[in-house]
């Protein structure tokens, strides 16, 4: 069963081509996505924006895919386990919700989620942290951390 949603991905430039080759191979109707060729800004601090306009942002792009199946999340898989460092976000699907996600030595990875739209964390009845989903969430936002860094690097 299909079920397709948007995605927004963000790279360097160099990658580009590989990546709208994989994804295109799950999306309803093929042809370029639609391109923007600076950092993603959408929740950048005023530091992050400054550091942007500082930096060679034309080895930058954020390319948005429209109607993907189920996310692009088996393209996604591949193009991490290529070794491609690149980050993004997909949108709700019929029967699953939007996730984040960003890819670095080989690994792809997500804050916890699931069909039921949970928080990232979630929190169990008696108070506590359910400890799986707060490990995948620091996994995540350590391996994002170490994304931005090298895509600010341009390398």
């Amino acid at each position: 069963m299909r079920d397709f949603c948007a995605v927004d991905l963000t790279c360097l430039m160099k990658d580009k081509e590989r990546i709208i080759t994989l994804l295109n191979e799950g999306r309803r109707h093929g042809g370029d996505p639609e391109i923007e060729t600076v950092l993603d800004r959408s929740g950048a601090t005023q530091e992050e924006k400054v550091a942007q306009k500082l930096m060679n942002t034309d080895k930058i792009v954020t390319m948005s895919f429209w109607e993907v199946n189920h996310g692009g999340q088996d393209a996604l898989e591949a193009l991490a386990q290529e070794g491609l460092i690149f980050k993004g976000y997909n949108g709700d699907g019929e029967n699953y919700c939007g996730s984040c996600w960003c890819a670095i030595d080989g690994v792809l990875y997500k804050p916890m989620c699931n069909v039921d739209c949970e928080p990232v964390a979630k929190v169990e009845p008696n108070g506590t942290i359910n400890a799986e989903s707060l490990n995948k969430a620091r996994d995540y936002f350590a391996a994002l951390g170490r994304v931005k860094a090298y895509l600010a690097d341009g390398l």
